[in-house]
């Protein structure tokens, strides 16, 4: 018993690590501000469009454009 608890923790611990090691390695400024990005095209796309359907498919081409040529800047 006292074996398959150890391996267990062993197990728990491997997994914790590896968990750790890819959110160090995905918290980058590049990714968060492509998330933020993504995020503000859709909120915003979302918001104008309860107020009318085109109007969401228009600001999410303009946030695309804008975004997009940000990025090219960097």
């Amino acid at each position: 018993m006292n074996n398959f608890i150890t391996k267990t923790k062993s197990a728990s611990v491997k997994s914790i690590k590896f968990l750790w090691g890819a959110i160090k390695e995905l918290a980058t400024r590049p990714f968060f501000a492509n998330v933020l990005m993504v995020g503000f095209i859709l909120f915003t796309s979302i918001g104008a469009s309860m107020v009318s359907p085109a109007l969401g498919f228009i600001s999410a081409g303009v946030t695309c454009g804008i975004l997009g040529f940000l990025l090219g800047l960097e």
